[in-house]
């Protein structure tokens, strides 16, 4: 250093001054400026300090540069937020305007449906409570024959255990539409007979299929028909082996109605009776060889009788489509889908109730104890 400071000295003063000395007219703070600065372990100082003044500035920046980007990435945090945000209230809207859709398609064709669906009164008119007894069901006349009121007991022994026991339910029916309707009956038989109100002479409906006997009924007219609720012997005493006594067995029977040209939409109506018309009997002597198949039946018993009307609808928009085109193996396989969701829910439902029943059992059993 004091080298360089000597050839500075040397090239930059006049002639005739001391190399060691600078010249008088440097200013007093450069003067002290170069003697401080003669010394090496100062100016190490000086470019250690220099250093340092780098160093914390560029920390500086460098923080203030991580608090700028923290700030970005808070910022960044937020608008994902805010879209996440807005996608989830699109995505609902989407599927609220959906789930609207469909209710109103769904409802406007149940609209189709109960505007070109049969109209048809089913009316019950009488029940007879008392049972009757036939070798075959279906060798019996409609109407039925008139028949006194039964006085004391009837028996039914071993060997007659494949005889009918059944009774009479008379009805009427009237289509209240605007168009021709065909009936398919399941158990209901159709006869000439009178309006039980006006007495007015009421036709046997014209046969409209005669492979399925289904009639026709025409707008505005009434039919009459008459139900022989029945079965054998044997099965009404074996109804009730895992029921307690005195419970009623049920029979169905039913009408289905469709349009005159169409088959769909269509209308059912299924007819339940509940009774119980025999009651078993077991002898003393009774062949243990054929069981104990005799009875005796009631003179008069309760018939209870209800009516379930039911019509088709579609489920769901696929179900729609699927009707629309005309595309039978997706109607079937959307029904059997449906049939299974449904089997699968009454299941789940019918094993909660039973675990709902045994901690009752366990509640009670445990109080008891207590």
């Amino acid at each position: 250093m004091q080298k360089k400071l000597a050839l500075l000295g040397s090239s930059a003063w006049p002639s005739g001054r001391s190399a060691s000395a600078p010249p008088s007219d440097v200013p007093e703070w450069m003067q002290v400026a170069l003697d401080w600065l003669s010394h090496t372990d100062r100016l190490a100082a000086l470019v250690a300090f220099f250093a340092l003044v780098v160093a914390v500035w560029s920390a500086a920046i460098t923080r203030r540069g991580v608090r700028a980007a923290d700030r970005s990435a808070h910022a960044a945090e937020a608008q994902a937020e805010a879209a996440a945000a807005q996608a989830f209230d699109a995505s609902s809207q989407a599927s609220t305007a959906r789930v609207t859709a469909e209710v109103e398609a769904l409802a406007a064709a149940k609209g189709r449906i109960d505007a070109a669906s049969p109209s048809v009164v089913v009316a019950i008119t009488n029940i007879d409570h008392t049972p009757h007894i036939a070798e075959n069901l279906y060798d019996i006349q409609c109407p039925h024959p008139k028949t006194t009121k039964v006085e004391g007991n009837r028996y039914v022994k071993w060997a007659d255990w494949h005889f009918d026991v059944y009774f009479v339910i008379t009805g009427t029916l009237f289509n209240d539409g605007a168009q021709a309707v065909r009936v398919y009956t399941n158990g209901p038989r159709f006869y000439r007979g009178k309006h039980p109100l006006t007495g007015e002479d009421l036709a046997e409906p014209h046969v409209c299929d005669p492979a399925w006997d289904a009639r026709v009924l025409y707008p505005g007219q009434f039919a009459s028909f008459q139900i022989f609720v029945g079965q054998q012997v044997w099965d009404w005493l074996h109804a009730f082996d895992s029921k307690p006594e005195g419970s009623e067995s049920e029979l169905r029977d039913s009408f289905t109605f469709r349009p005159g040209g169409w088959d769909e939409p269509s209308t059912s109506v299924t007819i339940r009776t509940r009774s119980n018309p025999l009651v078993r009997v077991t002898p003393e002597h009774a062949d243990a060889r054929v069981g104990d198949l005799k009875a005796r039946v009631r003179p008069s018993c309760p018939v209870n009788v209800h009516l379930d009307h039911f019509r088709e609808y579609p489920e769901s928009l696929d179900q729609v489509h699927a009707e629309l085109r005309n595309d039978q193996d997706e109607v079937r396989s959307l029904y059997w889908r449906s049939q299974m969701a449904r089997s699968l829910r009454e299941e789940r439902e019918r094993k909660a109730a039973e675990e709902r029943l045994n901690d009752d059992d366990d509640s009670a059993s445990a109080k008891s104890v207590e």
